[in-house]
């Protein structure tokens, strides 16, 4: 790292494209995408592709953070370069508060590729693309494929193996399932299938109240070998799920439990938490939950493999969702709950304790977590917020950001005691809201 100022120009001047990306350190998507751009830049470079990544105006925290934030994601090289050439626009009429930023430059610094919205190009396409889903693909009609000719399995003599991990030492012992899907034969023989299985165990159980009860699980992984290493159309998986920027699906079903009942211990599909990592660059997560079986299956996309960002997933899809049956406490729609949603969330509630952290009332008497709003040591964490359950009307939450919310590192304390109760429950204990009370001190501030 020279610290050398380099003339914006002058370097746009020398390449065929180059991708002037826009990151904040508080954004997770911004890191997420930095791994397949570097790679990307690695293969072409030579060819006259060049990245310029720099922190959004509002990231303050120095230079000596901005070095930090992308040698972390893998650039050995950092240099200052000079703003005054590049106009104020780019983060005004043509920026947004998107992040990742992107636009793409020709060698005259005419503007080929932007993610802003703000723009209306419907004859030449250049604007309103979506970072994740648009920008490799746009890149490689430009320079060429970034992989190489397309893996395939041909050892499968490992598929269905089982590593346990942990056993309960308290309790009868809860059963977590962890395995993959999109990971090849050489992934397994390579030993990162299991690192990436590991990490996401500790993921799991790195906050709380997983943290503290952690002696009550029995934790096994499952090795899954799949034809190819991605998901999508033209792909096989042996779990057939399917990640994207915008979403990623449940898989197979039948074909997780298959899998998962291949763990000797395990003989029955019920009370089970199944975690299924999707090899992806997306960052998305989705729950199938049964109220049949009270198990559920956790699809988490590996974010390119990286913990720092498939570990909140981990934590808010397999402990919020699979294991503790807790509702999502975001909205994104300005709109409410229909009355068939509501009666079935009151349903699910009243007959097995599901979504105990959201409410259709505000009412600090009658909302389900009342007992803590009346509790003088829950008076700064535990109150009544609306908007839940995607939608900002009707539906109440007890804090204004959790795990479940914006995937805050912690549960708030009405998801901390459903949590609890479940964790005693299947451990083969009563619950008691004393315990769990004097439980909860490490959780008080």
């Amino acid at each position: 790292m020279t610290g050398a100022t380099i003339p914006y120009k002058e370097i746009i001047s020398k390449n065929k494209a180059t991708v002037i990306y826009r990151w904040s350190s508080w954004c997770n998507y911004s890191g997420a995408l930095l791994p397949k751009l570097r790679k990307m830049y690695q293969k072409y470079h030579e060819a006259g592709l060049e990245v310029i990544a720099r922190p959004a105006w509002g990231d303050t925290d120095g230079i000596n953070m901005q070095k930090s934030y992308i040698t972390d994601n893998g650039y050995d090289i950092w240099r200052n370069f000079s703003s005054d050439d590049i106009s104020m626009t780019e983060e005004g009429a043509l920026g947004s508060n998107q992040m990742p930023f992107v636009n793409i430059v020709d060698n005259k610094g005419n503007i080929i590729f932007s993610t802003s919205k703000n723009v209306s190009d419907p004859s030449r396409g250049r604007f309103g693309h979506i970072p994740y889903e648009d920008l490799i693909p746009f890149l490689e009609d430009i320079f060429g494929p970034l992989d190489d000719e397309l893996y395939e399995s041909t050892d499968y003599s490992r598929d269905g193996e089982v590593v346990a991990l942990q056993k309960a030492s308290v309790g009868k012992g809860i059963n977590l399932v962890f395995m993959g899907d999109a990971y090849t034969d050489r992934d397994i023989a390579s030993g990162e299938y299991d690192s990436y299985m590991s990490q996401s165990v500790e993921e799991f159980f790195n906050i709380e109240p997983y943290k503290s009860f952690r002696n009550r699980f029995n934790v096994y992984v499952v090795r899954v070998v799949s034809r190819h290493g991605r998901t999508g159309d033209g792909y096989s998986t042996a779990l057939g799920t399917h990640a994207t920027v915008n979403s990623i699906t449940t898989g197979d079903i039948d074909k997780v439990y298959e899998y998962a009942l291949k763990v000797p211990e395990i003989t029955g599909k019920d009370n089970l938490a199944i975690g299924v990592m999707v090899n992806s660059s997306s960052m998305r997560g989705i729950t199938d939950m049964s109220e049949t079986l009270q198990s559920g299956i956790a699809f988490y996309s590996s974010v390119n493999n990286l913990r720092d960002y498939f570990g909140p997933l981990v934590r808010h899809e397999m402990g919020g969702h699979a294991f503790a049956f807790l509702a999502d406490e975001y909205s994104t729609n300005n709109a409410s709950l229909s009355q068939s949603e509501i009666d079935d969330y009151n349903r699910v509630y009243n007959k097995y304790g599901w979504a105990a952290n959201i409410d259709f009332t505000d009412n600090p008497n009658e909302v389900k977590w009342s007992a803590f709003l009346s509790d003088e040591r829950y008076k700064d964490e535990v109150g009544i917020y609306e908007g839940a359950s995607g939608v900002t009307k009707g539906v109440f939450r007890p804090s204004p950001n959790s795990m479940m919310n914006q995937n805050q590192e912690y549960f708030n304390a009405p998801s901390r005691w459903a949590i609890y109760k479940r964790i005693m429950e299947q451990s083969g204990e009563t619950a008691s809201f004393d315990k769990f009370l004097e439980y909860d001190s490490v959780n008080r501030k």
